[in-house]
């Protein structure tokens, strides 16, 4: 996944869940910084459509965790699934709320267990934008 997807991604967060709270903050008043994990963790329990995005906040002490999921199928489709919340504790990134289901303390452990290993990657605001896929949420 390159950056112009991951701001069309961001892009979606923020127009379907700023109204409940839970909009990807950013790091800077023009960019966010995230790392991310797409693809499956657990066999049989994950699809390979599967995008794991942290969003971190200025000073990177506290985060958003999203989980996204992509349909190319009939209409390309970005559905946004289960989120927590995370804090940073000995440099690392360890649960601190976890809502809308996310699923066992030990799932969202293993998700950032891969997600810590990733590259953090400043996206800036000119690439989120609106793009062709519809976003949607169901929460």
């Amino acid at each position: 996944i390159g950056p112009e997807k991951l701001g069309e991604v961001l892009y979606c967060l923020d127009a379907k869940l700023s109204t409940i709270g839970m909009a990807p903050p950013k790091a800077k008043a023009n960019a966010y910084l995230v790392q991310y994990f797409y693809g499956v963790l657990t066999p049989k329990e994950e699809s390979p459509n599967e995008l794991q995005l942290i969003v971190y906040t200025a000073g990177g002490l506290t985060a958003n965790l999203y989980r996204v999921y992509f349909d190319q199928t009939e209409k390309n489709s970005i559905y946004l699934g289960d989120g927590a919340t995370v804090k940073k504790e000995n440099s690392k990134m360890v649960p601190d709320e976890i809502s809308g289901g996310l699923g066992s303390l030990q799932e969202l452990k293993k998700i950032l267990d891969m997600t810590n290993k990733q590259e953090l990657l400043v996206i800036p605001q000119s690439l989120v934008v609106q793009g062709s896929d519809a976003c949607i949420y169901e929460g």
